[in-house]
């Protein structure tokens, strides 16, 4: 059922209506139409409103549109609906990713096996699971997990037992600040769970005053409305990750600009007709990325033995009498200079991917039987020096050829299987840069990638 607003949108009478997923300014008289055209272009901007109720509403709008029949289209990105108060200490998350992950029924199954657990009355109330703090933007923030609580809403409840994210945060009446948080924590569940689908959340916002709870409003986020969930791998969740979400809570507010091009869009890939070159391409920079990120790990180039040779290249040149040079000849030679001083400093692709084996092959080498499990490879144990060049040889080859437009017939089974591999490894340089320990990257990367039997063998054991 659409919603009306009556305001003031730059000093002209106006309608908001909002309908599902669109929203529409329509000024009372068509004749002031005219009078807001020079606003048609104006971009992320917040629009307050209430609905007569004294329950405020803010909207932070991306763009506008002008309609034919003299109607305003806007394109939000987030809303906060229905708010009693201007101020803000906390909000509760519920959604199908949260769910899956952090799995209630997981939860009580395992802590079945270690105790006998009593009954307790979840209709009404919830149980306290954990809680992690982190830093983010200068500010302490909280996340509490909890599981129950079914009714909260009465009878507007969906009657699941769902878990239940609660973020706490200094009393506040930045809207943005809510948003980028907010943002955080979907950030926290598609790096956590190495996936971009993560269906639809549940954004009720609280104010907290002396003691006393009340609410204020929900956070509904436009560009989830059309976003699928599909469910995680069966060790990928919170029992095998318990250990480590602060780190990944405070990973994902320290890196706002993380990019999720590299992940899985649709199914697992396991064969070459389930990568594509832009896949390959986006794992490809992603991997380069966490070269970049820790350079002192990944990109430490030991070039002594190269500094005489480098030094008597500079010194012939320089022995050149540069006066007689045009200007075009002496930028060829600064040019030269600078690249002679680079020669030795720097990783190619071939050799960074050889090198971050090096350092990362603690917790992959027992996933390299599973990772080259075609007859061609007869891979065991860890890569040795002549395994580890050909593979780098071959994905960087690949990726020059991708690159530069040369004709591509897709990938083999067995580029599909080096593919992986590359795949894993960027991800195990990610957990590294996240704080794990080498034992720790590798039960992580045996449950995302099902390329050992760690957390199986810890379930079952």
């Amino acid at each position: 059922m659409a919603r009306t607003s009556h305001f003031r949108f730059h000093d002209i009478d106006s309608i908001l209506v909002e309908d599902n997923d669109s929203m529409f300014i329509v000024p009372k008289s068509k004749k002031d139409i005219i009078k807001l055209r020079p606003y048609f272009f104006d971009r992320d901007f917040m629009l307050n409103y209430d609905n007569g109720f004294k329950m405020k509403s803010y909207a932070f709008i991306e763009r506008m549109q002008l309609e034919p029949d003299s109607q305003i289209r806007l394109y939000p990105q987030y809303i906060i609906r229905d708010s009693n108060k201007s101020k803000y200490t906390h909000f509760e998350v519920i959604g199908d990713a949260i769910d899956d992950f952090f799995s209630p029924a997981k939860y009580f199954y395992k802590r079945a096996k270690k105790e006998e657990i009593s009954d307790f009355e979840c209709l009404y109330h919830s149980i306290f699971v954990d809680d992690w703090g982190f830093k983010f933007e200068g500010h302490k923030v909280k996340v509490f997990l909890s599981f129950g609580n079914i009714l909260q809403r009465g009878i507007a409840s969906d009657l699941k037992l769902h878990a239940r994210l609660t973020v706490r945060f200094f009393r506040t009446s930045d809207i943005q600040f809510i948003y980028r948080l907010y943002s955080l924590i979907v950030r926290f569940i598609k790096i956590i769970r190495f996936e971009v689908s993560w269906g639809s959340f549940c954004v009720d916002l609280y104010d907290e005053e002396k003691g006393k709870k009340s609410y204020n409003g929900r956070l509904i986020d436009y560009s989830l409305q059309t976003v699928k969930f599909n469910r995680g791998m069966l060790d990928m969740n919170y029992t095998c990750y318990e250990p480590y979400i602060q780190r990944f809570l405070q990973f994902a507010a320290d890196n706002p600009d993380y990019t999720f091009n590299h992940y899985p869009s649709d199914s697992v890939r396991f064969l070459g007709r389930h990568y594509s070159s832009l896949d390959f391409i986006s794992i490809f920079t992603a991997f380069e990325k966490e070269c970049s990120s820790n350079p002192e790990l990944f990109e430490k180039v030991d070039a002594s033995d190269m500094n005489c040779v480098r030094e008597k290249l500079l010194n012939l040149i320089d022995e050149n009498d540069s006066l007689a040079m045009s200007d075009d000849e002496k930028a060829f030679v600064n040019h030269a200079k600078e690249r002679i001083k680079q020669l030795g400093t720097q990783y190619g692709q071939k050799r960074k991917i050889v090198n971050a084996y090096q350092v990362m092959k603690r917790s992959l080498d027992s996933s390299i039987e599973h990772i080259f499990i075609l007859p061609e490879f007869r891979r065991k144990g860890h890569l040795d020096d002549k395994d580890i060049k050909e593979v780098a040889k071959v994905l960087s080859e690949q990726r020059g050829k991708i690159a530069h437009g040369t004709s591509f017939d897709g990938f083999s089974d067995m580029d599909a299987r080096r593919i992986k591999f590359l795949e894993i490894l960027t991800h195990a340089m990610m957990l590294k840069r996240l704080g794990l320990d080498y034992p720790d990257i590798e039960r992580i990367i045996g449950a995302v990638f099902s390329c050992n039997y760690i957390v199986f063998n810890e379930q079952f054991s």
